[in-house]
């Protein structure tokens, strides 16, 4: 899991006894630890051979303990500890003493304390996690991954992220869509992968990414809202599905937008649902060029239909957009937020 390779496809064989990761951006680690997890997954029964701690709450003889145990059945397990460099010193040199003759057969992953989302000083967390005996056996004794966008004493432009970002899901993007969506959204890359998300599920198959659309995008709340309707609807939440539906309805939100992402939504979990049968949801992930955790939810949302059920919805969605067509007999706003509140009943009773 080296910085090149974090990334790309996990191999468990290729992985070290021992990492250490740290830096500035905790999201970046979040889902390097994500995928790493995924590598993990059993194929057999599809559960996770790994054990997560906190050496704040842990007793760290435990800990050990977990990590010297040899796997049943033979294969490799995937162990976190979390606030690793907070613990005392006492607790440190048993630590230490682990990573200085490690289990090959555990992959130990360490993740130092990470900066307090509102700590006006991150450049301290950094010096003091990297002034830390734990930091200072690791870099000889470990692999260390540094998540940061500073390289050097230089900051990689937030833009080059941003490009890179949609260059891996197979959009271009112009750069004068790129600084609008940074205005948008702020410097703060959860927020601006999330909207990266959005954005690319609205996107669909179109592969250029410009300001039109990200001015669209990012207007207002009601965007966020159509997402958190799609959510509510494909959870089978009727309450929170019709309530967002008319908030967004009063914005003056387009009736064809909402049923296309929902269409969209149900058209991947229909997928997600097929391919689970024969396929683990890294291996989903990559054949529908999804990231990890839209595979999750969509597993989530697809064990509340049945495959019957699905295949039912379509031809309500066929219903609908027939309907969204058709003669009205009411004004136009209140027709179309009715026919959206029929389908939505129709997916969630």
């Amino acid at each position: 899991m080296s910085n090149k390779k974090r990334g790309k496809h996990v191999k468990i064989e290729d992985l070290k006894p021992v990492y250490f990761l740290y830096g500035d951006e905790e999201f970046l680690m979040e889902e390097s630890l994500a995928r790493l997890k995924e590598a993990f997954r059993c194929a057999e029964d599809g559960e996770l051979r790994l054990d997560e701690f906190d050496a704040l709450k842990d007793e760290i003889d435990l800990i050990i303990d977990s990590a010297e145990t040899v796997t049943m059945g033979g294969g490799r397990r995937l162990i976190i500890v979390r606030n690793a460099t907070l613990l005392n010193a006492a607790s440190q040199k048993k630590l230490i003493q682990y990573m200085k003759s490690p289990n090959s057969s555990t992959v130990f992953v360490i993740v130092a304390h990470f900066q307090e989302p509102r700590d006006q000083y991150p450049g301290k967390t950094l010096a003091k996690v990297e002034s830390s005996q734990i930091f200072k056996v690791a870099s000889v004794t470990c692999e260390i991954v540094k998540f940061s966008l500073r390289k050097a004493s230089e900051k990689i432009p937030l833009e080059i992220w941003v490009n890179e970002r949609f260059r891996q899901k197979g959009k271009q993007i112009k750069r004068q869509a790129i600084d609008l969506l940074i205005e948008r959204v702020g410097d703060n890359i959860r927020e601006l992968s999330s909207a990266i998300e959005r954005i690319c599920l609205y996107a669909g198959d179109a592969n250029k990414i410009d300001v039109e659309l990200i001015e669209m995008l990012t207007a207002s709340t009601a965007t966020k809202g159509i997402f958190e309707l799609v959510d509510a609807v494909a959870s089978r939440r009727k309450g929170l599905a019709l309530n967002v539906l008319n908030k967004i309805m009063e914005q003056s939100e387009n009736a064809e937008r909402i049923f296309s992402l929902l269409l969209r939504q149900f058209r991947l979990i229909s997928k997600v649902k097929t391919l689970s049968r024969k396929m683990s949801p890294r291996d989903i992930g990559e054949r529908l060029k999804i990231p990890p955790f839209l595979v999750s939810k969509c597993l989530e949302q697809s064990r509340k239909f049945s495959a019957d059920r699905l295949r039912s919805l379509f031809e309500e969605f066929m219903k609908t957009n027939v309907e969204l067509h058709s003669g009205r007999y009411l004004p136009e706003k209140e027709y179309e937020t009715y026919v959206l509140e029929t389908l939505i009943a129709r997916i969630t009773d």
